[in-house]
């Protein structure tokens, strides 16, 4: 009885670590900072001074990605 009373309460702490680990698993890993990844970020201005569009047809972006388990890759074009 004892091994039983054992096992189920095993089966439970698993059952809420699998549980929690589904409710944070598409963050956990590779977002702790908050940092917002895939997204694209496009520059409008420079202190306050908007961006010649006759001179610099492309806007400026930055945009980090993941690219393998824990490294982020961030590209742009300036």
């Amino acid at each position: 009885m004892m091994y039983l009373r054992i096992s189920g309460a095993l089966c439970a702490l698993l059952g809420v670590f699998l549980f929690g680990m589904w409710l944070t698993w598409p963050e956990f890993p590779y977002n702790r900072s908050g940092f917002p990844i895939n997204r694209r970020f496009v520059a409008v201005s420079l202190n306050g001074q908007p961006f010649n569009h006759e001179r610099l047809p492309q806007l400026p972006s930055l945009e980090v990605r993941r690219s393998a388990l824990l490294q982020l890759r961030a590209f742009g074009s300036g």
